[in-house]
């Protein structure tokens, strides 16, 4: 990471990094699941760990008033695990497997931060944009090409011992394998009161909605699939919470949201 001091309120900095990324456990087994009469799913065993690199430029602006951020990122994922339908002649029609692509990448522009009207934690607006065009290049060749634009808004409050928390987005899909899903839609809003070590909370997650998941095979894909899920049960979940802080010395404060996505399992 690099990092620049334009003037005593504005800052540049550039960062780049690499890792590897080893396929899940459900892309490498190779036991066949039966999904419709004439569509399987398996895994593929012989799949390399793909090699993922990022670079992020990012122009920072504050003062008592503003605190803004501009990020430009490219993503590039080598040998991507991509999973994808081809035609199976085993059992005379579809399975859904997984391969290593050529490559997948990602790239846009973040433009986030937030507002204070008074200057202090009194009303703080934050707010993120995020135009986002990806790309995979599958085995054969294939160029596959999603754009969307992520986006965020958060509206908090905080007097004394008391705050408040609002949040909400608008889902987009996003690539996800052989399929473009949204991600998860928000609408929430939370409560706290501190009392020394304590912590009391009382939120409300999907305000007068249901949570909404949904899920359309791409345009490339073999097979035209498409689901939609809604889950009425968390239409207005409640949730009280109350807290101890057994720490001592500097605090740090972690905030963590439900989330209702979970790896699916593998079968060997």
């Amino acid at each position: 990471m690099l990092s620049y001091q334009l003037t005593n309120s504005q800052t540049l900095r550039f960062s780049s990094s690499y890792r590897p990324q080893s396929p899940g456990s459900s892309a490498l087994s190779s036991n066949i699941v039966q999904m419709a009469p004439n569509i399987v799913q398996r895994g593929n065993p012989y799949l390399k760990a793909s090699q993922r690199f990022g670079n992020n430029l990012i122009y920072s602006y504050n003062n008592k008033h503003f605190d803004f951020n501009t990020n430009l990122f490219y993503w590039y994922n080598n040998r991507a695990v991509n999973q994808y339908y081809i035609l199976d002649s085993t059992f005379g029609g579809y399975a859904l497997t997984y391969e290593n692509a050529r490559n997948a990448q990602q790239y846009g522009i973040q433009l986030s931060g937030s507002y204070k009207p008074f200057g202090n934690s009194l009303m703080v607006i934050k707010a993120s944009l995020t135009p986002t065009a990806e790309t995979i290049k599958t085995g054969s060749g294939t160029v596959i090409r999603n754009n969307y634009l992520g986006n965020n808004l958060v509206i908090s409050s905080e007097y004394k011992s008391f705050s408040v928390q609002y949040m909400l987005n608008i889902p987009v899909y996003s690539l996800d394998g052989a399929f473009l899903k949204t991600n998860e839609n928000q609408n929430h809003v939370f409560a706290n009161y501190k009392q020394k070590e304590w912590t009391f909370t009382a939120g409300m997650y999907w305000i007068g909605i249901p949570s909404d998941y949904k899920t359309k095979s791409l345009p490339e894909s073999l097979v035209n699939y498409s689901r939609h899920n809604r889950n009425w049960d968390n239409k207005s979940m409640l949730v009280l919470g109350i807290s101890y802080d057994f720490s001592k010395g500097k605090k740090n404060e972690i905030n963590r949201n439900l989330n209702n996505s979970t790896a699916p399992a593998a079968t060997f």
